[in-house]
């Protein structure tokens, strides 16, 4: 993907933001990591990776990921360490790490449940996939026809040599695909030529991928999305649904109210099952979140199912 539509999201602020905030400090990170394999506007999935760890190590671990140490590895944990002061609280970004991949895990293995008798299973699409490893430890995709991987050519490298590295194996028959989700239909195209089939439900994740693109780019990334759904298909979307806190010169391009989104699910034949949760709720908690904080009023996740 084209670096303006792909740089992960950095809880609140973007990475150029983060340099802006406090440059010198940032820079001498980076450069002394030693981490080429990434660029900065991918080096954020090691971030996610190492946060993955964490969780998986605690006694109480709300999932187990073996793979998410070795792809973070120190630079991602160091990185952590370091963003903690950066955050409304110091462990604010690894618990919301820790609940929304449960929450998608959850809901990726009721979607498989559900698909399970069908006679062509059903498919998966992970866009802006960085170094997730659901594809490989995920029970329930073991019935899936077929995982789909989106993100930059950088990233769809780096973590397939790692996977490589620890010989680990797919539950499926897993693609990575490197594709501009910026440029008119490259998604579809993609998709169709790796052996995509559009007559087979998918679950699509946009886990954190919606506020890098500008809103005619989500727009149109849905209308492909839509197109490509058969009866049954599922949509998770992770999105800052409310950025009036950030300075105006960090807030993302593509920040919409709850309402705004599910309406444009609805607009674009989403029509059946519809729901949001924001981190901190009971839904979106999983005893992760401190009790005497308000519920966050940013990170949300939305998702939907297409009934036609």
């Amino acid at each position: 993907m084209g670096s303006r539509c792909c740089r992960r999201w950095c809880c609140c602020l973007p990475d150029r933001a983060l340099a802006e905030a406090a440059p010198k400090d940032f820079e001498q990170f980076f450069k002394k990591s030693g981490d080429d394999e990434l660029t900065r506007v991918a080096f954020t999935s090691r971030w996610v990776a190492a946060e993955r760890a964490m969780e998986s190590a605690r006694q109480d671990a709300l999932f187990s990921d073996p793979f998410a140490a070795e792809l973070g590895g120190t630079t991602g944990s160091d990185f952590s360490a370091k963003m903690r002061s950066q955050m409304p609280w110091p462990e604010y970004h690894v618990r919301w790490v820790a609940v929304r991949t449960k929450f998608i895990d959850d809901r990726l293995a009721q979607f498989a449940g559900g698909c399970c008798p069908g006679p062509k299973g059903f498919q998966f699409v992970n866009l802006g996939s960085g170094l997730d490893a659901r594809t490989f430890r995920l029970e329930p995709l073991r019935y899936a026809r077929a995982a789909f991987e989106v993100d930059k050519p950088e990233v769809v490298g780096a973590f397939g040599r790692a996977m490589a590295r620890m010989d680990a194996a797919e539950m499926c028959p897993r693609v990575g695909l490197a594709v501009d989700l910026a440029t008119a239909d490259a998604l579809t195209h993609a998709l169709l030529a790796a052996g995509f089939d559009a007559s087979v439900p998918t679950f699509w994740l946009l886990e954190g991928l919606t506020m890098y693109l500008a809103p005619h780019a989500n727009t149109h990334l849905l209308e492909q999305i839509s197109r490509l759904s058969a009866a049954s298909s599922q949509i998770c979307s992770g999105i800052l649904a409310d950025t009036s806190s950030l300075p105006e010169h960090v807030r993302p391009p593509f920040a919409p109210s709850v309402a705004e989104y599910t309406q444009m699910l609805r607009t674009h034949g989403w029509t059946g099952e519809l729901g949001a949760s924001f981190y901190g709720p009971p839904a979106l908690d999983f005893g992760r979140y401190p009790e005497d904080r308000a519920p966050d009023t940013m990170q949300c996740l939305v998702w939907a199912q297409r009934l036609h």
